[in-house]
């Protein structure tokens, strides 16, 4: 009888070693696997690290496994030694850094598949009339058919067909148990930036320097053998790059990893990526929902997409024969985990590229001085990019005294003539234009001390171009809520997904105003039509909704 190895989910060092338990008979386990054992009076989660023949305690002292959780490895082992290396370097518990590998709500079993209903015509198309018209005195059961009938593959799901008859619950029970429709439970897929905007699919003409550097970078990525340093000026199109390189590994049948520094700069890649791989590419990162990461995990997991993008916590991602991981702006300090357990990205990434066999690419308009050293002494190859696509020319750069706008009473962290945002547009093109309407109605018709609800973005408009509080949505967030401001940023999440139900955050954190831009139904599945009933829409354009806080009886 064949006995594992495994790992307890408990975070103490008096328990942070291995186990032996018994395989019962009929039960397949392998390495990787989470399962069911018993410890002490209780049934706790584990992960088997280690397969083993015999034992040598005595068979009184090994207790059975109870059971598997899933049917297959929820930690593949180039993870499991990544876990094992995390442990070592950040001095955790091997259960802690096995907790990185796999979302954090399947353990306890917190998630589970999301299904729907599906109603299937099963009614053959050549009496198909004659049943329709058998239903005359069953107006709504013909209906149901007829809607039926003109379906995709003559299926649809029951909220799909409330939308077009209305409420047909009875009729649809009665025709499942006349035989002429059966309802079927499927999985629906949750998907992070479902709805978000693709840009064109087609490949633009490279210039020379993108030649040059993919023709360095391309053979690597076939061996997967080279570590590179990508420094290229903004603009000079290393995101075409990017996109190339992962076609390459695709092509070869290998995936590929690319990491974003902020969660907030993940839908612009995402919508690159999507564009030219569709739903090949997955999306990986903590401020997804419990059902979106659960989801786009086990997409990854059981091998249906060939790239995932994502913040820091995406190298962690379950892909199989992984060719190639790209950092892009490898000089950011987030990708160092500043929580329990303590990991650099950057270095996983490589430690990651050397046990599978993948090249790695490091890139950034700004690189490290780390990089840069390692590039000057052969550990990594440069590949430099100096110029704008088409030549444009670098921006021009203004050096402010914010001192004097402080004297000015200026209290934004923003310069006076950022705010104002027209040359800033023009030149570096920060803010759409619809952005700087809204940013000009906010600072002419709100007072200074107004808070807005805004999403998390990487540079606020709110706050950069109108100068006005936000509960959690700048850059700085460090600088206005401290080091921890997750509840507020879940708090967030909270309001824009079901407003009705959690009007509470706007009073625990006093809002004047709720902000809502393309960023935000990008970034959150935002309830509009909710806003719109419970709160009154004081401005809108193309872009952006503003909706004054203060509640209003729902019609």
């Amino acid at each position: 009888m064949p006995f594992c190895q495994v790992i307890v989910d408990i975070n103490h060092t008096d328990v942070d070693h291995v186990f032996t338990y018994r395989v019962p008979a009929g039960l397949d386990v392998c390495p990787g696997m989470r399962v069911h054992v018993p410890f002490g009076p209780r049934k706790l989660e584990g992960v088997v690290v280690e397969m083993a023949a015999d034992c040598d305690l005595p068979p009184e002292r090994v207790k059975d496994i109870c059971d598997t959780l899933e049917d297959y490895p929820a930690v593949l082992p180039p993870l499991l030694e990544l876990a094992k290396e995390i442990q070592r370097t950040s001095f955790c518990t091997l259960a802690v850094a096995l907790r990185l590998m796999f979302p954090a709500q399947m353990r306890g079993q917190r998630i589970r598949e999301k299904q729907q209903e599906v109603a299937v015509l099963t009614v053959a198309p050549d009496v198909l009339g004659q049943v329709i018209a058998a239903q005359v005195r069953a107006p709504k059961r013909a209906k149901v058919l007829r809607a039926l009938a003109d379906a995709p593959d003559m299926e649809l799901t029951t909220a799909a067909l409330r939308e077009t008859v209305g409420d047909c619950r009875d009729a649809l029970n009665a025709l499942c148990r006349m035989g002429f429709v059966k309802l079927e439970k499927r999985e629906s897929l949750r998907r992070p930036y479902g709805e978000m905007e693709r840009l064109s699919a087609q490949d633009p003409e490279l210039t020379r320097q993108q030649e040059d550097v993919l023709a360095e970078l391309l053979p690597a990525v076939e061996t997967g053998k080279g570590e590179f340093l990508l420094y290229g000026v903004t603009g000079s199109g290393k995101t075409e790059v990017f996109i190339r390189a992962v076609r390459r590994a695709a092509q070869m049948g290998k995936t590929a990893i690319v990491l974003v520094p902020e969660i907030a700069l993940t839908p612009q890649m995402v919508s690159w990526f999507r564009s030219r791989f569709g739903e090949d590419a997955a999306v990986l990162h903590s401020r997804l929902s419990p059902g979106e990461r659960y989801d786009e995990w086990r997409r990854i997991r059981r091998g249906d997409v060939r790239v995932v993008i994502g913040a820091r916590s995406a190298i962690f991602a379950p892909l199989q024969n992984v060719g190639l991981i790209i950092i892009d702006e490898e000089h950011e300090q987030s990708y160092i985990a500043d929580n329990n357990p303590h990991y650099d990205a950057r270095r996983l990434a490589h430690e990651r590229c050397a046990r599978e066999g993948a090249a790695l690419l490091l890139a950034s308009a700004t690189p490290s001085m780390r990089s840069f050293a390692m590039a000057g002494r052969g550990d990594l190859r440069l590949l430099e990019m100096p110029r704008r696509v088409n030549n444009r020319p670098m921006p021009t750069v203004h050096v402010v005294d914010m001192r004097e706008e402080l004297k000015k009473g200026n209290r934004s962290v923003f310069s006076g003539a950022l705010s104002l945002g027209r040359e800033a547009v023009s030149g570096y093109q920060l803010f759409s234009a619809n952005a700087v309407a809204a940013g000009d109605w906010i600072r002419e018709n709100t007072d200074r001390d107004d808070v807005f609800l805004t999403g998390q973005q990487h540079i606020n408009p709110v706050c950069s171009l109108a100068g006005r509080q936000i509960i959690c949505g700048s850059d700085l967030y460090v600088f206005f809520h401290g080091l921890d401001y997750s509840q507020q940023s879940a708090d967030c999440r909270r309001f824009y997904e079901d407003p009705r139900e959690n009007a509470d955050v706007l009073e625990t954190y006093n809002v004047h105003y709720i902000y809502v831009s393309d960023y935000e139904r990008a970034e959150f599945d935002v309830d509009l039509y909710a806003l719109d009933e419970a709160y009154e829409l004081i401005y809108a354009n193309d872009d952006v909704r503003i909706y004054d806080a203060g509640w209003r009886e729902t019609p």
